[in-house]
């Protein structure tokens, strides 16, 4: 298990800290481990999909060590699978464990919002704002890219505020897996206008910041369970219509 974050005052903090945590030593499987990741959060590299290596190695001007060794770390992330003397492919998004996601995700986030409304500081509570600003500032704008990774640093600013290594990193796990299962419903802003999930989800955010703030144990938890049970429709609507591009099945 790798170490828990630490509290971070700062939203340029939050970033650096989990860069250096996160990342494999060295400059170039930095640079390749954040390359592939974010190409994997935006589906930009569909599940299922082998990873060249060579191309990697070829696009970014590094050798193949820094690209196995950011694998490893992708791997860690489960959002690579490694196959035996056969490279890596990114980790398929399996419909059949989509029920059990849904039940971890809101578990933890009853949990990480239950705990972070009871020992929040002054300092996380502006974290958790400067993130809720930042994505409302993306959803004005409709930059789903800049919304996902907003939506992403709010939650994880939450589980800081909890005080709790395993579910801080239990958070950042499942937060790279919903990031992904976001893009799916993400696809649809060239088509629809989901404004009124976008609004929807915003007035969440304040409700959960609001409950945090005022150290309101119990409402903080339920809306954990309102919020994950929003995501879970939004998701499930959209993927009727997308599911033969999103869960392809590891290669026998």
């Amino acid at each position: 298990m790798r170490k828990s974050r630490t509290p971070r005052t700062t939203s340029t903090a939050r970033t650096a800290s989990r860069s250096t945590r996160r990342q494999p030593r060295g400059q170039g499987a930095a640079l390749v481990y954040e390359h592939l990741r974010d190409m994997i959060l935006r589906l930009e590299l569909a599940p299922g999909t082998k990873i060249d290596e060579t191309r990697v190695v070829n696009e970014l001007q590094v050798s193949r060590t820094p690209v196995r060794e950011a694998l490893v770390w992708l791997s860690s992330d489960g959002l690579v699978t490694i196959l035996p003397n056969r490279g890596a492919l990114v980790t398929p998004l399996d419909v059949m464990e989509l029920t059990q996601y849904f039940e971890a995700l809101e578990l933890s986030h009853r949990a990480v919002q239950h705990w972070a409304a009871a020992r929040r500081t002054p300092s996380d509570l502006e974290n958790i704002r400067n993130a809720m600003h930042a994505y409302e500032t993306a959803a004005a704008s409709k930059d789903a890219i800049a919304m996902s990774k907003t939506n992403m640093e709010f939650h994880e600013a939450i589980a800081v505020a909890a005080r709790n290594g395993f579910f801080e990193t239990m958070i950042a796990q499942l937060s790279a897996q919903g990031m992904r299962l976001s893009w799916i419903w993400f696809d649809s802003f060239s088509r629809d206008d989901p404004h009124k999930d976008i609004e929807r989800t915003i007035e969440e955010h304040r409700t959960i910041c609001q409950a945090i703030e005022n150290r309101d144990v119990e409402q903080a938890e339920h809306l954990a369970s309102t919020h994950v049970e929003a995501f879970r429709e939004r998701l499930y609507a959209q993927l009727s219509s997308t599911m033969g591009k999103v869960v392809p099945k590891i290669p026998g």
